[in-house]
């Protein structure tokens, strides 16, 4: 994974360069545009979060420069406060060996598109990465900012698309899977997701299918999105299925790293108790 994503920064950084070639500024640089984000946005009158949906993200990277700039679209922090666009310009960034490029400051200035209103921005920390699995494209993309010493707001796009390894314990064995892949839908006004678990199977002769569990509530610390329910009733397509009731769900979804979670299923055409274990990385690939 890690040498595919080097390949992949690599050829576009080389292709910037030669598109670069006779230009006026002769500066290679990309842009990457991110729509469809949400916003959590905490301060000391809600340290939980209020959330926010439908902002837009730009980043251009000057590679000649090793300079960024971020443009903020629609970002609201409370019922009061909404700025079309914030513009951050002239912040340092870097590529990981594990392929992530990593755009961080502590201390920098905001400007608030059509007037003189600049907005004070500690901690920033802006994360992305491309990833194929199974010869599908995705885009990584995060970020973490405090605004005015006041607002700490935590972004990411409203879907999340994880993959990694299934382990199914139960007693009859162990079965385990890298078949099953996992999609969030993120509703930040209500602090909850959706959560699609696509090619289910506990067992090797089970026929695989795709469930979803809705309104799972999670609460956001840092990067991390933390998520507990006690009983959730599945779905396959729009059909609740009490029968395969999932049980004493838990896990994270930590934008930076990947997700785990467990849970636990009897179904009711198997007399067995399964205890499910996921672990999902970036740095996975299949």
């Amino acid at each position: 994974m890690i040498k595919t994503l080097k390949f992949i920064l690599s050829a576009l950084v080389l292709g910037i360069a030669l598109s670069s070639c006779g230009d006026a500024s002769n500066e290679a640089t990309t842009t990457r545009t991110f729509t469809g984000c949400f916003a959590i946005v905490r301060d000391s009158d809600n340290p939980t979060g209020r959330g926010y949906d439908k902002l837009t993200y730009e980043v251009k990277l000057n590679y000649t420069t090793g300079m960024a700039q971020i443009n903020i679209k629609d970002l609201q922090l409370d019922e009061n406060t909404t700025y079309n666009n914030v513009s951050i310009a002239d912040i340092p960034f870097k590529i990981t060996k594990e392929g992530w490029v990593e755009v961080t400051s502590n201390n920098t200035v905001g400007v608030v598109a059509g007037s003189e209103r600049e907005l004070a921005l500690t901690g920033l920390d802006l994360r992305m990465c491309d990833r194929y699995i199974a010869d599908s494209y995705y885009r990584v993309f995060y970020m973490n900012y405090t605004i005015d010493g006041q607002y700490t707001v935590l972004s990411s796009p409203v879907a999340q698309y994880q993959f990694g390894t299934t382990m199914s314990t139960s007693p009859e064995g162990v079965y385990e899977t890298t078949a099953t892949d996992y999609v969030f839908g993120i509703d930040p006004k209500n602090m909850t997701f959706n959560l699609l678990i696509k090619n289910t199977a506990f067992v090797e002769q089970m026929p695989s299918m795709n469930i979803l569990l809705e309104k799972v509530p999670f609460t956001v610390s840092g990067s991390t999105l933390s998520f507990k329910a006690d009983e959730i009733v599945p779905k396959i397509g729009d059909t609740p299925y009490p029968g395969y009731t999932i049980t004493d769900l838990n896990g994270y979804l930590d934008l930076s790293t990947g997700m785990t979670m467990r849970f636990s299923c009897t179904p009711e055409k198997m007399p067995l108790d399964f205890n499910v274990s996921v672990d999902c990385k970036y740095t996975f690939s299949k």
